[in-house]
């Protein structure tokens, strides 16, 4: 106990010193300033060792089981519920931190100081790294797990703006424009933070700083008819979103979706399909497009609750067509094509007319040039290379050009 500007008895850990960064973000309610001569009597360095601020505090603890917290974390604001959120399986039993540092009173800070309090934290090495540094928790099974700091985790749940909206989930200054759309602006005055300062307080910069509240919000937007979406932020969005190992508390009953005229739509997930090969685009008896590649495809049709192309169509090409032999120039160019090509007068899988296909043999099937040369390309393994193929097709006049670019290729 020691003695305040009035003379009165009070916890070392409910005082302030004078006109320090402590006394100007925490409420006066809370903590009063140290007697004057106090300071003067033992200084400043003497105070803060026994729990006086002059600025926010750090208190550290080794070798912490989440289900038995030590003493020393007891005064944090709901550090038990920090600990539940973080424990692997929502289990608290037998995890342990090998060090904990959490900063104190944050729930002393009062909500017009908050600019000025994450300043502070951000500037303040010790304060910055129990902010921004991730947690190691390890499970009963030695499995470890990076999870926010206890004073990201309570920002994150309890800074609210002046319109009674949480700071966290808001679009960071320097988001991903295709991002940003779908969030509501950080304050002005978060971009004088430090960006890392702001990636741990949740403010979100690219798809993989959404967290699942977030994502669900996301999602909400994207389904919303009255929002108009181009293709290629679409196409952008959906490559991030396919890769997010996160998924909202349900899936949407609407998602938005490309045409084959190039615009977006929204429509029920009944009505969609996922894309993950280009010649599926062509199969617009399937719905809507949600278009993915790879892994992302997979993940797509995870996150919206959508079927891949192929779970909903056999893809079985209708005649056998005519064999053909690949002409020796796209050989040499892209060595990956297959040696033959099987023409038809009139394409059709499932029934449905479509310029090209590769069926399940792998198999390149055309019925123009334009399609020959995607059908080889995807056969192949090349996508990239289409182009080229087309041009030697096409354009045999070019011949000689295209060999030599292919020398710096």
């Amino acid at each position: 106990m020691l003695r305040d500007a009035d003379g009165e008895l009070v916890p070392a850990n409910a005082l302030v010193v004078e006109g320090s960064e402590a006394q100007a973000v925490l409420d006066a309610d809370e903590v009063a300033p140290v007697a004057s001569e106090v300071v003067e009597r033992y200084g400043v360095p003497a105070l803060e060792a026994v729990g006086v601020l002059s600025t926010l505090g750090v208190v550290t603890a080794s070798d912490v089981t989440l289900d038995q917290l030590p003493e020393a974390l007891q005064d944090l604001d709901a550090i038990d519920d920090w600990a539940y959120d973080v424990a692997p399986d929502g289990s608290r039993y037998g995890v342990t931190v090998g060090e904990l540092p959490s900063i104190r009173d944050l729930d002393w800070i009062t909500d017009d100081n908050w600019p000025k309090a994450l300043q502070m934290l951000g500037s303040t090495p010790e304060l910055r790294e129990a902010l921004v540094k991730q947690v190691r928790v390890v499970g009963p099974d030695d499995r470890a797990l990076g999870v926010p700091s206890y004073a990201a985790w309570w920002i994150r749940e309890h800074v609210l703006l002046e319109d009674g909206e949480p700071l966290a989930g808001r679009a960071d200054p320097e988001a991903e424009p295709v991002l940003a759309t779908f969030l509501d602006p950080a304050p002005e005055w978060t971009a004088e933070l430090d960006p890392e300062v702001r990636i741990a307080v949740g403010l979100v910069r690219e798809v993989g700083d959404l967290d699942a509240d977030g994502l669900g919000l996301v999602l909400d937007r994207l389904a919303d008819p009255e929002r108009d979406v181009d293709e290629a932020s679409m196409l952008r969005l959906w490559n991030r979103l396919g890769t997010l190992a996160l998924f909202p508390g349900d899936a949407p009953e609407q998602v938005r979706v490309l045409d084959l005229d190039g615009r977006t739509r929204v429509t029920g997930t009944d009505d969609a399909v996922v894309v993950d090969a280009p010649m599926w685009v062509q199969r617009e008896d399937l719905g809507g497009f949600v278009v993915g590649s790879g892994a992302a495809a997979d993940g797509l049709g995870d996150l919206f609750d959508v079927p891949l192309a192929q779970e909903v169509a056999e893809g079985k090409i209708d005649g056998a067509g005519t064999a053909a032999e690949v002409p020796e120039l796209v050989r040499e160019l892209v060595p990956e094509v297959p040696s033959m090509w099987w023409e038809h007068d009139e394409l059709t899988v499932d029934g449905v007319e479509v310029s090209w296909w590769v069926d399940a043999n792998g198999a390149p099937h055309a019925a123009t040039f334009d399609g020959l040369a995607k059908a080889l390309a995807w056969s192949a393994g090349r996508w990239d290379r289409r182009h080229v193929i087309r041009a030697v097709l096409n354009e045999p006049h070019r011949n000689a050009e295209l060999l030599l670019d292919a020398i710096y290729d």
